[in-house]
């Protein structure tokens, strides 16, 4: 995956719509078949780099919405589309899914609450442990941020620039 976000591979968007009077926002993509959806990944025992690189990606389509004022507003594992790549027997994220787009700081400082939360939980406490002594009290404390951004109610959350910003500086 971290091959994929130096990359930047993502599945393109050739058109988006946003109709105003129904709120209904129309992604239109390339085909992708047999998709992956991100539940599973919650199966899934990630290394460190590979569970940051994700969040990192799903983290910058959602951002491109909070650069127009717009929150994802249904951001969940079971949201993400990957694309399967049969060669490198490998996911890469291709979409997260827009359900019910929401405008304002509210909305866009709940997307960062559970883009934190969802990171959190790829970031697997015995993963951290087998790091390198060095590192390990750095990525400690990067789930500690995370998981109190995510679910510690009396801390504002940041802007979803300082969530890419963490999260860009851990990779």
């Amino acid at each position: 995956i971290l091959k994929q976000v130096r990359q930047g591979l993502l599945t393109s968007l050739h058109k988006v719509i946003y109709d105003a009077k129904t709120s209904s926002l129309l992604l239109f993509s390339e085909y992708i078949d047999e998709p992956k959806f991100g539940d599973r990944i919650a199966e899934a025992d990630l290394h460190v780099d590979g569970a940051l690189a994700l969040g990192f990606l799903v983290i910058r389509q959602v951002a491109a919405l909070h650069e127009h004022g717009m929150a994802h507003n249904n951001i969940s594992p079971r949201a993400l589309l990957l694309k399967g790549m049969d060669d490198t027997r490998s996911g890469v994220p291709a979409m997260i899914g827009l359900v019910e787009p929401a405008m304002g700081q509210q909305a866009m400082a709940g997307d960062v609450r559970a883009l934190a939360g969802m990171i959190v939980t790829w970031l697997r406490p015995n993963r951290i442990a087998a790091l390198n002594v060095r590192v390990k009290p750095m990525f400690e404390a990067l789930r500690t941020k995370l998981s109190s951004w995510a679910f510690d109610t009396t801390v504002a959350p940041p802007g979803i620039d300082q969530l890419l910003a963490l999260i860009s500086d851990a990779i």
